[in-house]
């Protein structure tokens, strides 16, 4: 190589080296760069990272897009996003780029919704709605829940999911005590496609169908789950399925 080609390569070489990589923004407590969740997101690119500090956060959150990973920085049992309308919108096309990772979240209204994205919520624990939804998974959204928890909600529905495209694949979760009308722990209607793998449902109950799960007009597929202490008041003690949509 001559002296003059080295001397051309040279700077493509310090130009690769310093291209920019995503960031990290933190929000919430003393020293994080931003007060509000919202405002790191705001702020972020896709790929990009909000870390959260330990609190409780009131008020909404809608990622507008954006794929990136919003995740606490000590989990769940010190990180709660509390309200009471639609606690955590994801809506608009975002990506499985996007994880929701280590947060409680609880709502008067609904905790999350989900449509038309695909986002990975992991190791989040859904306790204590008393609205319309604990989770909600429609208009054609593919989220994949891995590692929830799902628990004490006394909602319409704890975990609604519904529509035709709709498709949930929901891993490793552990769902309990939940209390609502159709389907104790899940509502799945409106020909919407759900897989259950390696998960757990223990003393949820329903006021009328379905203890643990009730499927009417939908497919569910389960796999290496449990079900015990499931009841109901009238039909089907842990699951109901019905042909005919609701």
């Amino acid at each position: 190589m001559t002296a003059l080609a080295r001397t051309l390569l040279a700077p493509c070489v310090v130009l690769c080296a310093t291209s920019p990589h995503a960031t990290t923004r933190t929000a919430g407590a003393a020293g994080a760069g931003y007060t509000t969740i919202q405002a790191a997101i705001d702020a972020s690119s896709n790929k990009d990272e909000s870390l959260v500090f330990p609190g409780t956060y009131l008020g909404t959150i809608d990622f507008k897009g954006k794929s990136l990973w919003l995740h606490s920085q000590q989990g769940p049992a010190v990180t709660t996003l509390q309200g009471s309308g639609t606690v955590v919108t994801v809506s608009q096309d975002e990506t499985s780029d996007t994880v929701i990772e280590g947060f409680t979240i609880t709502s008067s209204g609904t905790g999350i919704y989900v449509g038309r994205a695909s986002p990975v919520l992991q190791g989040c624990t859904f306790k204590n709605a008393t609205g319309t939804y604990g989770l909600t998974v429609r208009e054609g959204g593919t989220p994949l829940p891995r590692n929830l928890t799902v628990t004490k909600n006394k909602a319409t529905h704890a975990f609604y999911i519904g529509d035709v495209a709709t498709s949930v694949v929901i891993e490793d979760s552990t769902l309990t005590h939940n209390v609502s009308a159709n389907g104790g722990a899940i509502t799945i209607v409106y020909g919407a496609t759900v897989e259950v793998r390696r998960s757990t449902f223990t003393g949820n109950s329903g006021t009328t169908y379905g203890g643990a799960i009730y499927v009417s007009g939908a497919n569910l597929t389960v796999s290496d789950s449990t079900f015990s202490g499931n009841a109901i008041v009238d039909y089907g003690s842990a699951l109901f399925l019905d042909a005919a949509a609701p």
